[in-house]
């Protein structure tokens, strides 16, 4: 029997309903979602999108093909160093980055409505810094 310090605490799930990419336009959409483990923040995605045919990925006058992702990236979470928001014109999205040490890429979150980004944001930096005020 497990006692409460030995009991692992569930993972939480945050689902993002409504999503949008830089240069893919998401036709299918089967799974997104942020699970914040106790050491670990995985980020899961699935969906069908449509991507530009051009091999310079800004470049859509040759128009769409179809594409499938699935992917499941994991981090610990003491390896988080920063998180930014911000929007880009472009696209006009919403976007949350999350910096790790030892992973070669910005991890990115896309979002199309301000108040989705917002809350994802807040969760996140609680969950990575903990409760801070400003």
């Amino acid at each position: 029997m497990e006692t409460p310090s030995t009991a692992t605490k569930t993972p939480e799930r945050i689902n993002i309903k409504q999503f949008d990419l830089e240069n893919e336009r998401v036709t299918e959409p089967i799974s997104l979602y942020i699970e914040l483990g106790e050491n670990y923040l995985m980020y899961v995605a699935e969906f069908y999108s449509e991507v530009p045919k051009a091999e310079n990925q800004d470049d859509h006058t040759l128009g769409w093909e179809d594409s499938y992702s699935n992917f499941k990236i994991k981090v610990k979470r003491e390896c988080i160093v920063s998180i930014d928001i911000n929007y880009k014109r472009k696209g006009e999205l919403w976007i949350i980055e999350l910096d790790v040490n030892g992973y070669p890429h910005t991890i990115k979150f896309y979002f199309k409505k301000e108040k989705d980004a917002a809350a994802v944001h807040k969760k996140l930096d609680e969950y990575i810094f903990g409760t801070t005020t400003v």
